[in-house]
């Protein structure tokens, strides 16, 4: 499945995890490095916390071990995992306010960033979408994939345009500030775009379409994971969204479903064409 193993991404993924189980255990003892934001940003800040301390880095090590092992699966969440590692410190980079680790976070930043780059770009497409049986339910993905860039474009533009056509500020620069524009870039301008495409690929039977679904599946699953701890912190306050909590449990579950079911239809066997991807099945 691999053009070329990448031992730098192997490096770079020991040096992420370190560093920001480090940096993330250090901050959780010390919330006031957080004081120069928004009471609902901090809530954010402290979601994605301990989601990197107790999930991320903890799966970033395993998977990328197994990785390094040859294990496919493992690789793909792997790639995944890497993906949120980068677009995490580039929003505490560029979305939070200044504070000491800033140095670090763009550090992270990079390293992901490369880690991830070098990793995607190792995997041989044509194989790996052969790796996948033809039970895999492609076509749902798609209709998943389409929904989803749909309705997280109109997530974001549903506060924004109104607030264009009053010539005010939208609302949610009021609970997070200015740093909420960079959530806008990345969903408006990469996430959104990108399940579209995404789905298209994949409609059509395209070898990166089966690389960036499971990319963003396993990117939608971590955000809503971490939208429900940030309104846990909200219960202890009384001020729960209890619709949103809802809404995001349902869609946490069908894409934590629709990922297992990929992962599982993701064969381990060395597969070189469609005849023996066939004759393997029979």
């Amino acid at each position: 499945m691999l053009k070329k193993r990448p031992i730098t991404s192997y490096i770079f993924t020991a040096l992420i995890a370190l560093t920001a189980a480090f940096v993330t255990y250090y901050c959780s003892g010390h919330l006031k490095i957080y004081s120069g934001n928004s009471r609902d940003l901090i809530h954010a800040i402290r979601s994605r916390d301990l989601f990197t301390l107790f999930i991320g880095v903890p799966l970033l090590l395993l998977t990328g071990f197994m990785a390094l092992r040859r294990s496919n699966r493992a690789y793909l969440v792997w790639v995944g995992i890497l993906a949120y590692f980068m677009t995490t410190y580039l929003w505490y980079a560029a979305g939070i306010a200044y504070n000491q680790f800033f140095l670090i976070y763009v550090a992270l930043f990079t390293l992901s960033f490369f880690a991830f780059i070098r990793a995607l770009f190792a995997l041989d497409a044509e194989e790996f979408c052969l790796r996948f049986s033809p039970k895999t339910p492609v076509r749902f993905a798609a209709l998943i994939m389409f929904g989803g860039g749909l309705l997280l474009a109109y997530l974001w533009l549903n506060p924004l345009l109104p607030a264009l056509k009053a010539g005010s500020q939208p609302d949610l620069l009021h609970c997070y500030g200015s740093t909420s524009l960079i959530h806008l870039v990345l969903n408006l301008g990469v996430v959104s775009p990108l399940a579209i495409i995404t789905s298209l690929w994949i409609w059509k039977g395209k070898p990166w379409g089966y690389i960036t679904v499971s990319i963003l599946l396993f990117y939608g699953l971590t955000i809503n994971l971490i939208f429900l701890t940030s309104q846990w912190f909200s219960y202890n306050l009384g001020n729960p969204d209890m619709q949103g909590i809802i809404v995001s449990g349902a869609i946490t579950m069908l894409i934590l479903i629709l990922y297992m079911v990929f992962l599982k239809n993701l064969r381990e066997e060395i597969i070189r064409d469609h005849r023996n991807r066939i004759t393997s099945l029979v």
